[in-house]
């Protein structure tokens, strides 16, 4: 009996051990979930708390930053609903604040006064937008590396052994600050948070959905009885939700078609070969390229090429000849006189628009007759006579008068006369109806218009023409000089002669006074010889 006794004894003690560890492990999962839900309601009232900060925080305003809080508690602004009911102007008196910025800090408010109004009507919860983002942004997640469902507790005299104890107080859950995962049953629901870009529209709807949530984590740790065997804790593995990427259909553009009306203009490549070819032709004949500079804009403006030349004549004198260039963009043919200036067109289709054309021929000769004004003030002014010296590797300069008038270009003895000859190269014929000169000329603005071809010829024509001009000239000047020293002898006679001759008129008038006197001894003279004879 007594060994009987010794293990029913045992029995009992290690039913009653049995008994206590059951209780102690009931009162832990009872303090688990006090601690639980004790958690949820401080952070409500956190949340609760949020909002009554929020709402008397101006910097939550759409466009108010510290600064402009500043600002508007100095002007006795201090709430959203006084800056929402004032106006703009009272508001843009405020010293660094204007009328817009009045006008949106006025806005902002409003909308938070609006969401504020309608959160009121919610059902059973009393929080507003900006307590749903800080919840969303501050509340603590759970992530669980196996999801585990809501375990059901079971009666105290039907607890299991420890071991089926173990899942449910493993250190499985762990607090994140930020962007926490979700189980996938509620991924599966549709309850995700809502993205921190989704706009002040849709801000009621993520209330809901954030609402949801919170009731969702309560379910899970709520204590079910539906099962008193066991604690079930269903295993599920982890599926990583994948976006859906569709494909949007892209529009199709369609091509515009080529037009397949013949061009009547060059296009600018090859105008940029045309330049490059004349760039060739007037360096094989001497010709300097000026480069276009900044600080002769307006001349540059007027051209496409500006080249310059340097022609001795003799040991005093030197010419200096510019050649602004100019490249016409049309095809058609080109026919000139001093009277009419006719524009003939490559195609027929283009006939009508001659006016066109011609005005655009006529905008080419009027660029070119301003380059003569335009190169002598460039030079008159430096900018221009600082290139030619660097070209030429001279030092050339102007030299005034005592007046400061301008009187001509010199380095010494040695002059430089400047020459001005503007030309125009056509795509087309050029033809020249007056038969006068080799070339088309226009005398009145003294414009030079031919085809690529002929410019070779028309640079050693002008350099021709200028010297035999100036030969010539020195030829006649040199008959001049005796016949210029003999009329000016004969004048200055003249001038000279005209004293004498009033003096002689002035002695022959006292001779006739005193012929009256002379009388009387004239007619005794007479009688005398009379007498004696």
């Amino acid at each position: 009996m007594t060994i009987l006794e010794n293990e029913y004894g045992n029995l009992e003690q290690d039913h009653t051990k049995d008994d206590e560890e059951e209780e102690e492990e009931e009162d832990i999962v009872n303090q688990e979930l006090d601690l639980r839900n004790s958690t949820i309601k401080i952070k409500r009232q956190k949340s609760s708390l949020n909002i009554s900060i929020l709402k008397e925080d101006i910097t939550s305003i759409k466009g108010v930053g510290v600064r402009v809080a500043e600002k508007l508690k100095v002007g006795h602004f201090n709430t959203i609903v006084g800056i929402a009911s004032t106006t703009a102007e009272r508001l843009s008196q405020i010293n660094g604040i204007g009328n817009a910025l009045a006008k949106r800090i006025i806005e902002g408010a409003k909308a938070i006064m609006d969401r504020k109004n309608l959160q009121d009507f919610t059902i059973g919860k009393n929080t507003s937008v900006e307590e749903i983002n800080n919840n969303y942004n501050n509340k603590s997640s759970i992530t669980m590396d196996e999801p585990i469902s809501s375990p059901t507790i079971e009666p105290l005299k039907k607890m299991i052994s420890d071991a089926q104890f173990n899942p449910w107080f493993d250190q499985k859950f762990k607090i994140k600050r930020s962007g926490g995962s979700i189980s996938p049953e509620r991924k599966k629901e549709g309850t995700l948070p809502i993205d921190s870009t989704t706009t002040n529209e849709n801000s009621l709807e993520g209330e809901k959905i954030e609402y949801e949530e919170i009731e969702n984590y309560e379910d899970e740790i709520e204590v079910m009885g539906d099962n008193q065997n066991s604690y079930a804790v269903p295993k599920e593995t982890l599926k990583k939700s994948e976006p859906n990427l569709v494909e949007k259909p892209t529009p199709k553009v369609e091509t515009s078609q080529k037009k397949t009306i013949p061009d009547e203009k060059i296009d600018p490549q090859e105008k940029a070969v045309i330049l490059g070819r004349i760039t060739k032709t007037l360096q094989a004949q001497g010709y300097y390229i000026l480069k276009k500079q900044s600080t002769m804009k307006e001349l540059f403006a007027h051209v496409d090429i500006l080249a310059l030349k340097n022609i001795y004549v003799n040991e005093v004198l030197e010419f200096i000849i510019f050649i602004p260039l100019k490249v016409s963009m049309l095809k058609g043919k080109v026919q000139i006189s001093n009277e009419v200036i006719k524009y003939i067109p490559t195609s027929e289709k283009f006939k009508k628009k001659g006016s066109v054309f011609k005005k655009l021929i006529d905008s080419y000769f009027g660029n070119l007759e301003e380059c003569h004004e335009l190169i002598k003030e460039e030079l008159e002014r430096g900018t221009l006579l600082s290139s030619v010296n660097k070209c030429l590797k001279q030092e050339i300069s102007l030299k005034t008068s005592i007046t400061k008038k301008n009187l001509f270009f010199s380095i010494g003895p040695q002059q430089f006369k400047m020459l001005v000859e503007p030309v125009l190269i056509c795509q087309g014929e050029v033809g020249f109806l007056e038969k006068v000169t080799p070339f088309a000329y226009l005398k009145d603005i003294n414009l030079h218009i031919l085809a690529e071809d002929n410019l070779t010829e028309l640079l050693q024509f002008i350099e021709r023409k200028y010297t035999l001009l100036e030969k010539h000239k020195i030829k006649e000047t040199s008959l001049l000089p005796y016949y210029e020293t003999y009329n000016q002898f004969l004048k200055r006679s003249e001038l000279f002669s005209i004293p004498f001759i009033g003096f002689a008129f002035g002695l022959f008038g006292i001779l006739g006074l005193q012929l009256f006197q002379m009388l009387g001894l004239f007619l005794n003279i007479g009688y005398g010889l009379l007498g004696i004879y």
